[in-house]
């Protein structure tokens, strides 16, 4: 019996998380103990894939392997973007493995293409929809190097335009779920047959001819597999999966290919260990020759398409319901007893703004390129430009030589386009609620795209939040879209007087302050700073560039302190310089009167009448500002105990031998003390050697009945053990260095998240030397770690 061929497609996505004013993630404590959800997904996901673990019968590690390299997959460039930004080494990884699977398979790669937003295309115009292709496949053109042979659709849904689309681009393929065939026939001559639900063969791909004179291939997945893997919890076991894998299919020609398509967050984070399952499968089927890897591209250059295709338009994957979960009450819903009446409301308010954006754009745009709209597909260009980009882009589309204010005009524009797709995410409908963080997330791209257009037509705002009025939320402390936008969403913006402000707080604990984002830069352009009686006078000017539109402007800032978290700083944009010069004077002058009533008074007069508090920064800078200002009290507080547990040790000494209750604020002073001496400890730099006293403090600190916190001490001690793994030590000393770390974990009671460090050894393995193998032996043994196997596996 001949093997089948396997495809394993895996859809790896998160939605836009970005604040779209500054285009960074701020921090969600619902994903904790990471700072967000895309850096908790990718711990238990994208980075896991690209260093998947193959055990032993002890569970150890015999193998680490980029499984990205063995399946098929795409990723969202909204996500590849944050990746390439904040987990370099993953997003390398990715880019590694489709360099690797084009070395295996002829010049194919694994990765497919993706639209640049997450958005159902068959609800887009022709025009957005053909942006949306230019831009995705752009972008990956830009990370992976060639020009990508299949794309994923969103959802998978679909109808002939999109297709058309697709094939127009020279995109050769595409995936579907079954259900999405509407008929199917031999040839093409042959007569047609309808499918009915359950009877379409999708062990083969398709051609679906289009009305326009091309033609598109389509692959469809094994429904039955895909839903064992996404929830029926088939990823529990390497060796059932890989049975499942390469089960015989119907027919046995020798051409006949298993599919398997589901969202590639299924593999680690919808269901833990799933890329070692997923890794093991593959290595198993791999060496065993029990089915034939490959990828679509791969597969599709073999096996041109014999049947053809006609597809059930507007439908998707994740709906029975055609398009409905993202238009309508259609019945799709996360969380029973909920309702989506919302949806329709929202939808057709941002279809309404679209339609006034389109229009400004056009007009405005209009003037000073040939055509605003072709400008508009090659705009990916300026996002993210590599050098010369931006000059080049405007040779291209401008009538004519562009002056810095045309093309900062044009850039705005733009950005307001871009804004303006990126509220059209799927995301924001597909779950259960308006006031759920995916709506919001698309109601924030359109209040950024307000702001954007606000030049032009300054009252789109008060339109569009009417229109919301009538999507009911199922919420009570917010009833409906409006209520949403006001209280989630509109604090979100940052202007150019809020982004001096945020410059002017983080001031007060930061020289020089640390206020950039990729979306804004604040540049100080001098500052002056008085301090008197637990008060404080910040004042001074900064310049706040906008990278994305090229914009800048700039402000001056007064900010008093009073001590503790009370704050008032007041902005005023367009300050000329002499008049802050002279402003700033006075105000230090006032302030050394000790007319403190006066000096909030000269204020706000001169930079008013609104002004900011801490409550005002957004939650990272804000809790940033927190902790170095409640730092000095807890240093004193810290002293305070320190005393009381020297001048008390004795005598808790002797109650312990007498076998007495200690009491309790002795031993809350001797846990503050110690806690503290021990972070000391812990924290030189890793080179070196750890201090005597850092075991001495744990055995102290547990003398007293109490354990060293985990969530003080794991990151610490595992951000030094991966540190000394990947150090610039001799071997010797790093593994000596990684002993040591590893005992003190071992005396603390503490499991530490090995990952890292396993990953890190593993590379290190190779340059050992051989008089440490004994050494090696050890500390690979404490990490789980198969060292004979790992070193008899061939290099990466």
């Amino acid at each position: 019996m001949t093997a089948p061929w396997l495809v394993v497609h895996g859809h790896f996505y998160q939605p836009p998380r970005e604040n779209p004013w500054l285009e960074e993630v701020p921090v969600q404590d619902a994903a904790a103990p990471y700072h967000d959800w895309n850096e908790r997904v990718t711990a238990e996901c994208y980075a896991r894939n690209a260093a998947a673990r193959i055990l032993d019968a002890h569970n150890r590690i015999t193998r680490i392997v980029n499984t990205y390299a063995r399946i098929s997959f795409d990723v969202g460039p909204s996500l590849l973007r944050w990746l390439a930004r904040c987990a370099p080494e993953v997003y390398g990884a990715i880019l590694d493995a489709d360099r690797t699977s084009r070395q295996t398979h002829f010049g194919h790669g694994n990765a497919l293409a993706h639209p640049y937003v997450h958005l159902i295309l068959p609800l887009t115009s022709p025009r957005d929809r053909r942006t949306q292709v230019r831009w995705g496949l752009r972008d990956f053109e830009r990370r992976f190097r060639r020009h990508p042979e299949g794309m994923w659709l969103p959802e998978t849904a679909v109808d002939v335009t999109t297709l058309e689309v697709l094939a127009e681009h020279r995109v050769a393929f595409t995936i579907l779920a079954p259900h999405q065939a509407s008929k199917v026939r031999a040839g093409p001559d042959g007569p047609w047959r309808p499918v009915e639900e359950g009877d379409l063969d999708w062990s083969t791909p398709y051609r679906c001819r289009l009305p326009g004179g091309r033609s598109i291939a389509v692959f469809f997945y094994d429904p039955a597999t895909a839903r064992a893997v996404a929830f029926e919890g088939l990823l529990h076991d390497g060796d059932a999966l890989a049975r499942r894998l390469a089960a015989p299919l119907a027919s046995d020609d020798g051409r006949r290919l298993r599919l398997v398509a589901a969202d590639g967050e299924t593999y680690g984070h919808h269901h833990p260990f799933g890329e070692m399952a997923l890794a093991y499968a593959l290595e198993r089927l791999a060496a065993g020759g029990e089915a034939r890897l490959t990828n679509l591209a791969a597969y599709l250059a073999a096996h041109p398409p014999v049947q053809e295709v006609e597809i059930r338009e507007n439908t998707s994957w994740s709906c029975p319901h055609g398009l409905g979960r993202w238009t309508a009450d259609c019945g799709c819903r996360t969380r029973p007893g909920t309702q989506q009446r919302w949806r329709a409301p929202l939808r057709e308010a941002i279809d309404w703004l679209t339609e006034r954006l389109d229009r400004l754009y056009e007009e405005h745009a209009g003037r000073v390129l040939r055509d605003p709209w072709a400008a508009r597909d090659d705009a990916i260009d300026l996002v993210d430009p590599e050098p010369g980009a931006t000059d080049a882009f405007f040779a291209r589309h401008g009538t004519g030589p562009l002056d810095g204010a045309a093309r900062r005009q044009i850039r705005r524009l733009l950005e307001m386009q871009r804004q303006r797709m990126l509220m059209h995410s799927s995301d924001g409908w597909f779950f259960d609620d308006i006031a759920g963080p995916e709506a919001v997330q698309v109601l924030a791209h359109a209040a950024r795209a307000i702001d954007l257009a606000g030049m032009w037509d300054p009252d789109l705002e008060g339109e569009f939040v009417r229109r919301l009025a009538a999507a009911p939320s199922n919420a009570p402390e917010h009833p409906d879209g409006a209520a949403v936008y006001r209280a989630l969403v509109r604090p979100q913006a940052v202007s150019t007087a809020r982004a001096a402000a945020v410059y002017a707080t983080v001031s007060l604990v930061e020289d020089p302050a640390r206020v950039n984002t990729p979306a804004v830069t604040v540049t100080p352009l001098g500052a002056s700073r008085a301090a008197s009686g637990g008060r404080t006078l910040l004042a001074g000017r900064v310049r706040v560039a906008w990278t994305l539109t090229g914009e800048e402007e700039e402000a001056a800032y007064a900010l008093v302190h009073f001590g503790g978290h009370e704050v008032h700083c007041a902005v005023r944009a367009g300050v000329p310089a002499e008049e802050a010069q002279a402003l700033v004077a006075d105000l230090i002058r006032r302030f050394e009167a000790g007319a403190v009533g006066e000096l909030l008074r000269a204020v706000d007069a001169a930079l008013g009448p609104s002004a900011f508090t801490l409550r005002d920064l957004p939650l990272d800078h804000r809790r940033r500002v927190l902790a170095a200002l409640t730092a000095q009290a807890l240093r004193d507080l810290e002293e305070t105990y320190r005393r009381v547990y020297q001048e008390s040790r004795g005598l808790m000494a002797y109650l312990r031998d007498a076998q007495a209750s200690l009491p309790p604020p002795m031993v809350m002073a001797a846990v503050v003390a110690l806690t503290r001496d021990l972070e000391e400890a812990l924290s030189g730099p890793p080179t070196r050697p750890l201090p005597d006293r850092a075991a001495a403090l744990v055995a102290e600190l547990r003398s007293w009945g109490r354990e060293v916190r985990a969530d003080r001490f794991e990151p610490l001690l595992r951000r030094r053990l991966e540190a000394v793994l990947a150090g610039p030590l001799p071997p010797r000393e790093r593994l000596e260095r990684a002993r040591e770390v590893l005992d003190l974990a071992d005396l603390a009671g503490l499991t530490l998240n090995l990952w890292e460090a396993q990953n890190r050894l593993v590379r290190l393995a190779r340059a050992v030397p051989a008089d440490c193998a004994p050494l090696l032996r050890q500390v690979a043994e404490r990490l789980h770690v198969n060292v004979d196997a790992v070193l008899t596996d061939p290099p990466p």
